[in-house]
């Protein structure tokens, strides 16, 4: 997954409403997308750095939806040792 800048509009002056959108190894759209406002008398270095805070909260959201995964996949293979030896 890679996220990339999809459109920069001039909401007013000085201001543009950036939208990053997330696309898949084939370059498609998943759907998910992210709208912020940006002040271009902050500068680039403060552009760059909402886009990375975007991009680090998505990816803590999937390590926790996965690390969540993983600990019920594991519960579930425990569950079904645990009831294949007792069935036995």
């Amino acid at each position: 997954m890679s996220w990339e800048i999809e459109s920069v509009v001039q909401s007013r002056q000085n201001i543009y409403r950036v939208i990053v959108v997330e696309k898949d190894t084939l370059d498609e759209l998943t759907g998910e997308s992210v709208s912020f406002e940006y002040n271009e008398k902050e500068g680039f270095p403060a552009l760059q750095a909402k886009i990375l805070n975007i991009i680090s909260e998505k990816k803590q959201k999937v390590d926790d939806k996965e690390s969540k995964l993983t600990t019920y996949q594991s519960s579930v293979s425990l569950a079904s040792a645990v009831d294949i030896k007792g069935g036995s």
